[in-house]
């Protein structure tokens, strides 16, 4: 059985993504490491206290004193440019102090497995580099300033075109990466439009199924069989869930935009195969939240939310479809793009959830030009 490894890195503020990641991981590769580097204490205390199999935490300090070139920058760059500028490094690092890694995969944490993500390394062959394109479609080319390519899923092989290619790379953005387009250059992302002519031994995707993202899933549609969700029929390998974050929380209800406005740029038809499964995420991210909650290990994951969770009860979920519909009446000039996921956390109980009383809370807080108050 081969042994995959991937690296990905996140603070506390993505720490419930980078958690549904490696529940992915566990869920569709039997045999794997998840090498996490830690951008912050708290993200390493977390997870060092949940003591997670298949995962290998690296401090954030400890790959600036094995990178001392790249800890220089940290006093000219801003907070996310700097984590941009850590990418090429950490994976370069990986390779000279893990000599067993043959293949290295990172994956951005707000991305989550699918499938078996076998059809990937089958593709890469014998190839040193492996990237996936954006892929966007005709209404959204003028987001190629940023880079033909996404840095969100991208594999090297243990070899000299490979530990060449991450050389160079770490070099370019230790040089210049920062959160701006100027000339050919976008943060750590943009470099890599040049390494087809770079490289030998490179490998660009052709599997719409890998790095499916906002920013080109109106193109495509979405459809479950059988518990598996397909890509024009092609198996979903891996989702890139960019810009989703929390929208409110209130008591038990959950609310999650899911930025597909950005991207929706025409009105197309509303794919409803789509909307579960940024639900199945969202269900995900909520279950990650509650295993760190009942471990007692953090009360805050995500940017401003609090939770105050009885950890001695089970939580269960459920799916909200029929808010959906309510929403879709009250919108009928909003498509896709205005979808905001909608799940209901409740502790185990008999008593059956209200819609209705659901239905008029979500019209209140999203709707309210569509929400008549009901005097009974």
């Amino acid at each position: 059985m081969k042994h995959y490894f991937f690296c990905t890195y996140f603070d506390r503020n993505y720490c419930d993504k980078g958690l549904a990641l490696y529940e992915s991981l566990v869920k569709h590769v039997p045999d794997f490491t998840l090498y996490i580097l830690c951008l912050d204490e708290e993200t390493y205390y977390t997870l060092k206290g949940l003591n997670l199999s298949s995962i290998k935490l690296i401090r954030l300090f400890e790959l600036e004193e094995r990178e001392p070139l790249f800890f220089a920058t940290r006093k000219n760059r801003s907070l996310i440019e700097y984590y941009f500028t850590s990418t090429p490094v950490f994976i370069r690092n990986l390779m000279t102090f893990y000599p067993e890694i043959d293949i290295i995969s990172y994956i951005d944490a707000d991305m989550y497995l699918f499938s078996s993500i076998d059809p990937a390394y089958k593709e890469m062959g014998n190839a040193s580099i492996f990237i996936v394109e954006h892929r966007f479609p005709p209404e959204l080319e003028d987001r190629l300033i940023y880079g033909r390519f996404n840095v969100g899923y991208l594999s090297f092989r243990n070899d000299d075109e490979g530990r060449r290619c991450l050389d160079d790379w770490s070099r370019d953005c230790i040089a210049w990466c920062y959160d701006l387009v100027e000339g050919d250059k976008f943060a750590d992302q943009k470099y890599l439009d040049k390494w087809e002519n770079e490289y030998n031994g490179l490998c660009v995707s052709k599997n719409i199924g890998i790095n499916t993202a906002p920013w080109n899933v109106s193109q495509y549609n979405i459809e479950l069989r059988e518990e598996q969700f397909l890509v024009n029929g092609t198996p979903l390998l891996i989702y890139h869930f960019h810009g989703l974050k929390p929208d409110i929380v209130h008591k038990n209800l959950y609310c999650f935009d899911n930025h597909l406005r950005e991207y929706f740029r025409s009105s197309g038809s509303e794919q409803h195969e789509l909307f579960k499964l940024y639900s199945q995420y969202g269900l995900s991210l909520i279950n990650s939240q509650e295993y760190a909650l009942q471990n007692n290990h953090f009360k805050v994951i995500g940017k401003d939310i609090r939770y105050n969770t009885d950890i001695n009860k089970k939580i269960g979920a459920i799916l909200l479809f029929e808010v959906i519909d309510e929403i879709k009446k009250i919108r009928r000039d909003k498509c896709i793009s205005d979808m905001i996921i909608i799940l209901k956390v409740y502790k185990r109980s008999k008593k059956p959830v209200n819609l209705t009383k659901i239905n008029k809370f979500i019209k209140r807080f999203f709707f309210k030009e569509g929400y008549q108050k009901d005097d009974n």
